[in-house]
């Protein structure tokens, strides 16, 4: 997971992202890219 595992101030270990179904990782990248283009509209 990228910087350090950090996402919204919720840590995810590396053991447990690398046990992390590859769905599940698309899923979570595609939400945060979605929460990070939100954030830049409002701006």
């Amino acid at each position: 997971m990228n910087e350090n595992g950090l996402a919204y101030g919720i840590e995810i270990s590396d053991l447990d992202w690398e046990k992390t179904p590859a769905n599940v990782k698309q899923l979570v990248e595609k939400m945060g890219q979605h929460i990070k283009q939100s954030a830049r509209l409002a701006c």
